[in-house]
């Protein structure tokens, strides 16, 4: 529990506690001795900006006061050393001497604590072999426009390499022993695959305390000429948003032709077209959908011509998972559904019944080219004497309309 904070006015060092004899000046070692692998810090909530040896400015109350002659006389003894020793128990650490990432504010910092929050529980999830598709392309979704914001680079190298060579070492050696080739979390992993050795805090309301904190992974590798962190763009939710999570969340909102998609690449394009609800995109109006985005520059050509390549077969998918028996579908994807029984006749099945023929006679003029012949077929495909009154009745006017 946090009681009344402190500032160190000495503002080039943070200060390091050594609550739990961790921190052994003599014998340091990388990510602060600890082995975060073997719990995989899902849903690491408290702070961790990965794993190392943490500190900051601020300090509990207690006895120790950073004001006092002989620690200031340490100080200045010691100036230009990146570790000091204040007090048995307390070190001064300089992390202008480290290759630390720098957010620039308290915004900054809540991006990239949720992102390594992130990175770490889409791995866990991946490594549980969980199949619930829709949470690992929201997790990826919210890691890709975060990393994004903060000029950082989730590679397609990096997945790789946690996926077949550290979750294989996580799982094989949870237990621990010297065959735990990997040892900090994967959160950790990413921000040294982008080249930094931790993540600089300190100034930062909230996450420059005794809760969160700065930290630095490998407290050895000392540097004379620190990285700069590079410039980020402030990117939050707008009328005209630019990162892919708020265009999703607008495009859901009002609809696809409301946001400017002209930076996004085809991967980025591929990935909101699996993220909007189902009903945002129509088969009947293509052109509507496009033509007004196409006039306002908010879309290229090649970029439509990309989406009517790829779609389909997203929104087949979405078919599958629709309940056309207990939920009202739209009729806005009417010709999309009848695209869907022509691809997928094996999935010629009842419940499609009454949704095809209430919604028939106002889209058959939007339906593909060989839309009747396909009801037809799946029309034959039923056991009319199974079928019940209301369903017989449904199809007995369909079989009429189509005629």
């Amino acid at each position: 529990m946090i009681k009344l904070l402190d500032i160190l006015k000495e503002v080039d060092y943070s200060l390091h506690v050594n609550r739990h004899n961790e921190f052994d000046v003599d014998k340091l070692r990388k990510y602060g001795g600890g082995t975060d692998a073997l719990i995989m810090m899902n849903g690491r909530g408290t702070g961790h900006f990965g794993s190392g040896t943490y500190l900051s400015t601020y300090k509990e109350e207690s006895d120790f006061n950073v004001d006092s002659k002989s620690v200031r006389d340490t100080l200045e003894k010691n100036y230009g050393e990146p570790l000091i020793q204040v007090s048995p128990d307390t070190y001064a650490i300089d992390l202008d001497r480290y290759n630390l990432y720098r957010p620039k504010n308290n915004e900054h910092a809540e991006i990239l604590f949720e992102l390594l929050k992130n990175i770490n529980d889409l791995f866990y999830l991946v490594n549980s072999k969980s199949k619930n598709l829709k949470l690992k392309k929201q997790y990826l979704t919210d890691i890709l426009d975060s990393c994004k914001k903060l000029n950082l680079k989730f590679t397609k190298e990096f997945v790789k390499k946690v996926r077949y060579e550290v979750m294989p070492n996580y799982s094989a050696n949870w237990t621990g022993g010297s065959n735990l080739k990997y040892k900090a979390s994967i959160s950790t992993m990413f921000m040294e695959d982008n080249g930094w050795n931790g993540v600089n805090v300190n100034g930062i309301p909230v996450y420059d305390s005794t809760l969160h904190g700065s930290v630095i992974y490998d407290i050895k590798n000392v540097v004379d000429a620190p990285n700069q962190t590079p410039y980020y763009e402030k990117d939050s939710y707008s009328r005209h948003p630019k990162n892919l999570k708020d265009i999703i969340k607008k495009i859901n909102k009002d609809d696809f032709q409301s946001v400017n998609l002209i930076r996004l690449s085809n991967s980025e394009i591929n990935r909101l077209l699996k993220l909007i609800d189902y009903s945002k995109i129509s088969y009947y109006d293509y052109n509507s959908d496009f033509k007004f985005a196409l006039k306002d520059g908010y879309i290229y050509l090649h970029q439509i011509e990309h989406v009517k390549k790829v779609y389909p077969k997203i929104i087949f998918d979405k078919i599958k998972d629709l309940d056309f028996e207990r939920e009202k579908i739209s009729e806005e994807i009417y010709g999309f559904v009848i695209m869907y029984l022509d691809k997928n006749p094996n999935d010629y099945d009842i419940k499609y019944l009454n949704y095809l023929y209430k919604n028939y006679y106002r889209n058959r003029f939007f339906i593909p080219k060989n839309g009747k012949d396909i009801l037809n077929n799946y029309l034959e495909s039923l056991d009319y004497e199974s079928l019940d009154k209301y369903e017989k009745s449904d199809y007995d006017e369909l079989k009429e309309d189509l005629q």
